[in-house]
């Protein structure tokens, strides 16, 4: 089960604020506007050097406006003699005064000290209203930052763990999911490789099998061959009468040994020897054909012997013999006993087998169809 997690509405983005305009600060106001009452260019100049500092740019803005200050004061008219003499008294009188607006502008306690005298003694207590003003502002936006800060850092911690616990859920099911595929293709190959090896166990046990039959035919061949050797031995030392006897016993031994031999070659087939197959199954065909055996025995020579050139790649072989077992299963006819039926089945069988694997279905299945048809009673 997925756990509740209840999305957090999403913060619509905020536009960027335009770039503000560059503006003046308190800091540089003031330092104009007592550059501004001090009259003798030099001593401007060097409060400017004092106020600014390394600050180039200070100073060159405050240097700027002083000019343009300057500019737009019009020089005065060259005083008269009696204009002089005027100006000299007033001074007199207004000596301990100056421009009532400089009493108003504000001086930080670090610019203080670096006032000339006479403008130390007009500056009043503005200042000091105008510093508890610009620390309230200050403080006010400095509580402002940082609750805006921590608003936004809430919001993206939240984003964040959201986003942490989604990932880490999907990141789970997906292990859960590779895991149940491992284990399906580990049972899978485990169930592969135990049917590998029980038809493996099953190959050699029939193998093993084919060998040891094939074994005792071999032996019973030999038993019969050297049987039949004595007998041809002989056979030129009796008489006519016991010649014909022998004639019958010799053919009835060929007839037992070609048997034995047909046997043999089947086994040596399902053992896939095929090269002493087609020995042990020619062997066979010319006994039979040798001693005239003809029908179903001779039928089962030639079905041996195609199968095993078919094994050998003696594909023009294995059709002649074949074609010639299927055209004398039509002369004969459906089989009369079990035997000659076992033959007629394992020579069909053959049969289909060869057109199969030289890719000549078509031919295979008309074979089939004309073969069944002898063993496959006529509808009335």
């Amino acid at each position: 089960m997925k756990p509740f997690i209840k999305p957090r509405p999403a913060t619509p983005p905020q536009p960027e604020p335009a770039a503000p305009k560059p503006a003046a600060s308190l800091n540089e106001l003031t330092i104009f506007a007592l550059a501004a009452g001090i009259s003798d260019p030099t001593e401007r100049a060097a409060y400017l050097d004092q106020m600014c500092g390394a600050d180039a740019a200070l100073k060159a803005r405050l240097q700027q406006r002083l000019a343009a200050r300057l500019a737009d004061i019009p020089a005065p008219p060259a005083p008269t003699a009696e204009r002089r003499i005027e100006s000299a008294l007033l001074s007199r009188e207004t000596s301990a005064k100056d421009s009532p607006a400089l009493a108003l502008v504000p001086v930080s306690a670090m610019q203080f000290p670096a006032l000339p005298p006479q403008l130390q003694r007009q500056v009043t207590f503005a200042w000091g209203s105008a510093t508890l003003m610009a620390l309230a502002v200050g403080a006010l936006a400095v509580i402002f930052y940082f609750e805006k800060d921590a608003r936004v850092r809430a919001e993206g911690l939240a984003k964040e763990a959201t986003g942490a616990a989604e990932q880490s859920l999907r990141d789970r099911e997906s292990s859960e999911a590779r895991a149940r595929e491992a284990a399906t293709e580990a049972q899978r190959t485990a169930d592969a490789r135990d049917k590998a090896e029980a038809e493996r166990d099953a190959s050699a046990l029939k193998a093993a099998a084919a060998a040891q039959e094939t074994e005792r035919l071999r032996a019973e061949a030999d038993k019969q061959r050297a049987e039949l050797n004595n007998l041809r031995t002989s056979t030129e030392e009796k008489s006519k009468a016991e010649k014909e006897q022998m004639l019958a016993t010799q053919r009835t031994a060929t007839s037992a040994l070609a048997d034995s031999l047909a046997t043999l070659a089947n086994f040596q087939l399902i053992a896939k020897a095929y090269a002493d197959a087609e020995v042990s199954a020619r062997q066979c065909f010319e006994l039979r054909s040798a001693n005239g055996i003809q029908g179903w025995p001779l039928v089962e020579a030639r079905s041996l012997l195609g199968e095993a050139s078919l094994q050998r790649n003696a594909d023009a072989e294995a059709e002649k013999m074949l074609t010639a077992a299927g055209a004398e299963i039509e002369t004969l006819g459906a089989p009369t006993n079990d035997i000659d039926r076992a033959r007629f089945t394992s020579a069909s069988k053959r049969i289909a087998l060869f057109f199969n694997a030289t890719g000549r279905r078509k031919e295979g299945t008309e074979w089939k169809r004309r073969l069944d048809a002898i063993v496959t009673p006529r509808q009335p």
